[in-house]
C-alpha cells in the first residue's frame, strides 16, 4: 500500500469508508429489526448496536495489536519507524471512520 491508497478516492480510503457505511447498514438493519419485534436485540443490555463505544474498544484491540507486538517474540523486530507508520495509518484509518482517536497517541 502506498501514501496514494489512504488519500480520498485511493483504494484504502475507500475501502475504509466502505466499511464505515457497512457499519451504518447493519445498525440500521438492526434497529428496524426491533421495531418489529424489541426483542431481536435488548439495547438496555448491550447499548446501542454498532455504536461508537463498540467502535472505540475494536480500535483499542487493534491499536494494542497483540500479534504485532508479538513479532520480536518470533525472531522478528519492526523497525521503530515501521511501528511509528503502523500505528499512523491505524489512527487515520479510525478518523476516516469517525471514531475517536485521542485516546492512541503515541507509540508505548
Amino acid at each position: 500500500m502506498d501514501q496514494k491508497s489512504i488519500q480520498p478516492g485511493g483504494e484504502g480510503h475507500t475501502l475504509t469508508v466502505r466499511v464505515r457505511l457497512l457499519h451504518a447498514t447493519v445498525r440500521n438493519c438492526i434497529l428496524n429489526l426491533m421495531d418489529q419485534d424489541l426483542a431481536y436485540f435488548d439495547e438496555a443490555k448491550y447499548g446501542a448496536p454498532v455504536n461508537l463505544r463498540d467502535a472505540i474498544r475494536v480500535t483499542a484491540i487493534f491499536y494494542c495489536m497483540p500479534l504485532f507486538r508479538q513479532l520480536p517474540n518470533i525472531g522478528f523486530q519492526p523497525h521503530p519507524q515501521e511501528t511509528e507508520d503502523f500505528l499512523v495509518l491505524f489512527r487515520y484509518s479510525t478518523y476516516v471512520m469517525a471514531t475517536p482517536d485521542s485516546f492512541f497517541n503515541g507509540t508505548e
